[in-house]
């Protein structure tokens, strides 16, 4: 949530920023918050909570205890673990689900200003339509993981994860089909922005649904899903710039996040969040 609101407000702020000093400058700008980070990460956190200097002996035990043993201890992963968990169904349809989800979001974080520029909207404006995807999209995300957890404890953990998993996805291609189909500029635009909230609705999902099935071994499962994703997001660039060229429209692209949305949601109906990576194939 946190990523996707500093990602919507970036937009408006570079235009500002702008006003005062070069992209040089505003590139190191940025790039010192960093250096702020790292200090604020290498001061407060740990490997483990009996590492921490806040955790009671009484919170520690309770962690522990609900993990089977010592937190942060994990679990090396060998190359035999690595066949079998990208062996498991589930593990394979996350990874083919978040790799459509990424490769349709990173539209919005690099074509789609280029896209708002092509339709004569500059400056302020195009700044805030920029942003305003990933701002609501950070509204998806909270929303998004309580409906889950909700729906998980009303009618079962898969249908908890799937439904809402699967859902919005199919939300995120309804939304590009009425960009599509509308003879409105305005609907149009809003509609084709409204598709990435829309797929982000799906993270607590994906990211729970890895919890769900791995145990000790949800950072190899979450590093594999998100690792699938990172490739989509890196294709996602280059594949669009190649499409634009080709068919010299912009509703092209649109159309091929459509349908890797619609796969995404497919995907979904391969995912069982109630088997365990160990006891599944």
């Amino acid at each position: 949530m946190s990523a996707h609101l500093a990602g919507g407000l970036t937009p408006l702020l570079v235009t500002l920023l702008l006003g005062w000093m070069n992209w040089r400058s505003l590139f190191a700008l940025f790039g010192s918050i960093g250096f702020v980070w790292s200090l604020a990460w290498y001061r407060w956190f740990r490997n483990s909570p009996a590492e921490h200097p806040a955790v009671s002996v009484a919170e520690r035990d309770l962690i522990e205890s609900s993990l089977g043993g010592p937190a942060g201890a994990g679990h090396a992963v060998g190359a035999a673990d690595w066949k079998r968990l990208l062996a498991n169904r589930t593990v394979v349809c996350l990874c083919l689900m978040y790799f459509t989800q990424a490769f349709g979001g990173t539209f919005y974080v690099t074509w789609l200003p280029t896209y708002l520029a092509s339709r004569g909207l500059t400056g302020m404006t195009a700044g805030v339509l920029a942003g305003l995807p990933l701002v609501f999209s950070a509204v998806a995300d909270l929303v998004g993981g309580i409906a889950t957890d909700r729906a998980a404890g009303r009618f079962g953990l898969r249908m908890g994860r799937v439904t809402i998993g699967g859902g919005a996805l199919a939300a995120a291609v309804c939304s590009l089909s009425r960009a599509r189909g509308s003879p409105r500029p305005w609907r149009r635009r809003s509609s084709s922005r409204s598709a990435a909230p829309s797929s982000n609705f799906l993270l607590g999902a994906a990211w729970g649904t890895c919890l769900d099935i791995a145990g000790r071994r949800s950072g190899a499962v979450s590093a594999a899903m998100n690792t699938s994703g990172q490739v989509g997001s890196i294709l996602s660039p280059i594949l669009v710039a190649e499409v634009v060229r080709r068919s010299s429209q912009w509703s092209a692209p649109l159309y091929l996040a459509g349908v890797l949305f619609l796969l995404g949601a497919i995907c979904w109906l391969g995912v069982d969040p109630t088997k365990p990576v160990d006891e599944s194939a």
